[in-house]
């Protein structure tokens, strides 16, 4: 459940994005999973245009690291991302090793839920 930002096409029959570079709002229950409001849950950024505190899919693990060092932020490394947490709000780069896309990831921790490859 979500939306595209604006500017992004989405085929509608397939419910896909017709470009590989997007914005996607994840839309849920807010602030919690029992909730009867609708809120952002998630934004996935494949768009590679798009910054995060100055970062962009095309930016290093290491760059995405130290931005968000400098920000007091906890910081995970593994092998293809780097997981940083701010107050209940989740950032991640991730960049695959095989075929795919780099993604930036940023997602509430209210639901329980954090999203991770």
């Amino acid at each position: 459940n979500g939306f595209l930002g604006k500017g992004y096409d989405e085929n509608i029959i397939l419910g896909i994005t017709s470009t590989d570079h997007y914005v996607h709002y994840e839309i849920g229950n807010y602030p919690k999973v029992d909730s009867e409001k609708q809120g952002i849950l998630g934004i996935e950024i494949t768009d590679p245009k798009v910054m995060v505190y100055g970062l962009t899919t095309e930016s290093s693990l290491d760059d995405f690291r130290e931005v968000f060092e400098a920000l007091g932020a906890k910081v995970d490394k593994y092998d293809s991302g780097v997981n940083a947490k701010i107050g209940d709000v989740w950032f991640q780069l991730s960049k695959p090793k095989r075929s795919g896309i780099a993604k930036i990831r940023i997602r509430t921790d209210q639901t329980g839920i954090v999203c991770v490859d």
